[in-house]
């Protein structure tokens, strides 16, 4: 029968109709009566078109809605990128160029200009000339009325001079000066200036020859390694006089035994000056296939000194007297790592537990 259902009624099917949610058997009935009524097919074909129309715009929106979003976090992550950049090369320049980093002693020259009362003034520049001191921090010691200096460097920058001065105000009087670092050296002692390589001499003495790692420090401060070469140690603890005898590893050119015999000697003077119950040391070592020997003892030591080598022990400004008496060139600073400076807390420990045994 034709038209069977009102149009108004398959019109108002056509929505879900075009969205796929009518039924099967209301579909066939519509389509029957589309296929029939020639009015309802021109409205259908409108109304599909049109939602073609919609479905390709709504389709082409969020295709530029991702497009756009897509876009704008590609931005926020590459400016997020650059920020974090940015942010790393200015921390690097401020640590490198402007604020420094906190350098060992060995790599600083320092002196002391004046120390008046409490008021105190040191220079200081750096031994690699591709560095400059950026700023200088000073420690108050209160129990040993000492002050202790630590410099900042940085690389070379027009910001800062090559040599710079630094002041403090103390607390108290001071008696004492020291560059920082966990052995560090006094450079100003009870009145007096004291070079660095004195200093650091008077800070690594040893009161018993037995303490071989102690010893070490000793022949680091005096840079035996660089003056003479590889070495090893042999020390006589078992009765008097105790004696440490450097062996050299390498063999001495003989066009430089002579000069080299001297500053065996010399090195030996100061070996026993800070080595309190040392009463002998030696040096042995070879040259063209033959075996030599150079020792020098105390008594040596103090007719060098012109008073008792031991006095060096106990104060910093005999120990520099002794230090430019021997004229010895330190050449090295600055340019190696002092690891054996670095003392783990337990063989600190077992270096007191040592020295207990031997109170």
């Amino acid at each position: 029968m034709k038209h069977e259902l009102p149009c108004e009624l398959i019109r108002d099917l056509f929505p879900s109709y075009i969205d796929n949610l009518t039924s099967d058997v209301t579909n066939e009935l519509l389509e029957a009566h589309v296929k029939e009524c020639n009015k309802c097919r021109e409205i259908l074909g409108r109304m599909q078109d049109t939602t073609e129309e919609i479905i390709r715009f709504e389709e082409k929106t969020e295709i530029d809605f991702l497009r756009k979003t897509k876009k704008i976090n590609q931005k926020k992550i590459w400016g997020s990128i650059l920020g974090t950049f940015v942010f790393i090369i200015t921390v690097y320049y401020l640590a490198t160029y402007v604020i420094g980093y906190t350098t060992a002693h060995d790599n600083i020259k320092c002196e002391v200009v004046s120390a008046e009362g409490r008021k105190l003034v040191v220079s200081a520049e750096c031994r690699n000339p591709e560095y400059v001191i950026s700023s200088a921090s000073f420690r108050w010691i209160p129990n040993d009325d000492e002050v202790e200096v630590t410099f900042k460097t940085v690389k070379s920058s027009p910001l800062y001079e090559e040599k710079r001065e630094f002041s403090y105000m103390a607390p108290a009087e001071f008696e004492e000066v020291c560059v920082g670092g966990r052995l560090q050296p006094t450079i100003w002692f009870e009145g007096s200036k004291i070079s660095m390589e004195a200093g650091e001499l008077f800070d690594v003495r040893n009161p018993y020859i037995g303490q071989a790692f102690a010893n070490s420090l000793i022949a680091d401060a005096l840079e035996i390694t660089e003056r003479f070469g590889v070495f090893a140690n042999e020390l006589q603890t078992s009765e008097e006089p105790y004696g440490w005898t450097i062996k050299l590893q390498e063999e001495v050119p003989e066009e430089n035994r002579a000069e080299k015999e001297v500053e065996m000697r010399l090195c030996g003077f100061l070996m026993l000056a800070s080595v309190e119950n040392a009463g002998v040391v030696s040096f042995e070592y070879k040259s063209e296939g033959k075996e030599y020997s150079v020792t020098v003892t105390e008594k040596e030591a103090s007719e060098y000194m012109g008073r008792d080598i031991k006095e060096c022990y106990s104060d910093a400004i005999l120990m520099q007297e002794l230090l430019e008496k021997t004229e010895l060139k330190f050449e090295h600073k600055g340019s190696r790592v002092r690891a054996k400076k670095v003392l783990s807390s337990a063989y600190e420990k077992e270096i007191l537990r040592q020295l207990k045994e031997y109170e």
